[in-house]
């Protein structure tokens, strides 16, 4: 499907081969449409940084020296990256250049954002694309994060679930009255709360709900307990407190993130997934998906693969987010080194053969399947949203449960998990479309 007129399909996919193996895919679009739900555009859009126009700096090394050096190091220790086959995403910018003739990206509304004014070690370029994404914070966005000792002190208990109401808009004194409770929007249109003595507001999408806590040992159990709770009636597909879909982006350590501050880092004794491991099984109904975002750390790869073996789920695809230029460039050599121009997401299904609708692999042929979606990056940490590509892969695309954990962006429909879960709902980061 070559998609001409993407505003008119409501649509944040901009090209999409027959096969369903190649998306060029636009974020902002993706995450705007995936607040909305069923109900009519309501002519919201979510601000973003501005889409690079070359690739980013160079961080390779320049010598032969040089890279054996790298090589060696790599060969000896857990940074060793993990590869995403070159080859396949070079053919898929020759097709999408090939076939398509529109804009890799849509028109942005740039966030009122300043740089971040820190001490620096080395010299930086004000026009240098990643420099600008990633020091870009907002002067006055507000903090939601739920501390590790605001989980602890609840310990592991769960406030009773809170439908919102049409009537009002339900204020809370501070985030942490907020936290460690299932917040429910059961409207098909969005509705706003308010939190703290500034009345900051949030809009929650319709159907979404969240829980807004410290994913942490302390805190599973009192998600499962919310999930078994308000769950409680089996859907064709899914039992008590389960979910078809799982989606994580955990917040693995890297060095960008540890320069940046822009979330805590998953941090050996303290490991989220490590806590995930005992519970969230049980929460995936049978034949269910799941899906991980890795970063292109051999260790991030091990650590997701324990985690799918721990919930009783097989790989069966693997996709890489190609992040390119506003002319399609990759913002770095895709054959590189030290810096890769794309993040892999693993899937894992309970896979069950006898089942027609299951199009990830079938019982004669069980490789993993490679897909690759091409985005414009945005924001540092946003990642594409992937419910207008995920729901094609649903056996009941209308009907499926779905959850989010480590989110920061709530999804009309979807049930979402995380210290930050609400924080792109806040209403600073969107406006209205002209």
């Amino acid at each position: 499907m070559a998609n001409s007129e993407p505003e008119a399909r409501n649509s944040a996919i901009l090209y999409q081969n027959p096969e369903r193996t190649i998306t060029l895919l636009d974020i902002p679009k993706s995450i705007s449409l995936a607040t909305q739900g069923t109900s009519t555009n309501n002519g919201r859009g979510i601000y973003s940084a501005a889409p690079p126009q070359v690739p980013y700096s160079s961080t390779e090394p320049k010598s032969e020296k040089a890279k054996a050096n790298v090589m060696r190091v790599m060969g000896s220790s857990k940074t060793t990256p993990v590869r995403f086959p070159a080859t396949l995403l070079q053919n898929a910018l020759a097709e999408v250049n090939k076939i398509y003739c529109g804009p890799w990206c849509l028109p942005r509304r740039i966030a009122p954002f300043a740089p971040r004014s820190r001490g620096e070690k080395r010299k930086r370029k004000f026009n240098d694309a990643k420099t600008v994404e990633n020091e870009m914070i907002s002067m006055i966005e507000p903090s939601i994060q739920i501390s590790t000792t605001d989980s602890r002190r609840q310990g592991g208990r769960t406030r009773n679930p809170l439908a919102l109401s049409k009537t009002h808009v339900k204020h809370f004194p501070d985030i942490g009255a907020t936290a460690h409770r299932l917040v429910h929007n059961p409207y098909s249109t969005p509705l706003l709360i308010s939190i703290g003595p500034a009345a900051q507001t949030y809009s929650i999408p319709p159907q979404a709900a969240f829980y807004l806590a410290n994913i942490s040992e302390s805190s599973v159990s009192g998600f499962s307990t919310a999930a078994q709770s308000s769950l409680s009636t089996p859907t064709a597909s899914a039992g008590l407190g389960q979910f078809d879909f799982i989606l994580l982006d955990p917040p693995w350590d890297n060095s960008s993130v540890k320069r940046t501050g822009n979330y805590n880092t998953i941090r050996n004794s303290q490991d989220p997934m490590l806590a995930l491991q005992d519970v969230l099984g049980k929460h995936l109904a049978p034949g269910g998906l799941v899906a991980c975002w890795i970063t292109n750390k051999e260790h991030a790869r091990e650590c997701a693969l324990a985690a799918f073996d721990s919930w009783g789920v097989d790989l069966v695809e693997e996709w890489a987010w190609l992040k390119t230029t506003v002319d399609g460039i990759p913002v770095t050599d895709v054959e590189g080194l030290w810096r890769k121009p794309y993040e892999i997401l693993f899937f894992g299904r309970q896979v069950d053969f006898s089942d027609e609708h299951n199009d990830l692999t079938t019982a004669s042929q069980r490789r993993v399947v490679k897909r690759i979606i091409i985005a414009v990056p945005d924001l540092h940490s946003r990642k594409p949203c992937l419910k207008e590509l995920v729901e094609s892969l649903m056996p009941m695309p209308a009907e499926y449960r779905a959850l989010e954990v480590f989110a920061r962006t709530l999804t009309a429909g979807w049930w979402s998990w995380g210290d930050e879960a609400i924080k792109y709902n806040w209403q600073g980061y969107w406006h209205r479309n002209e």
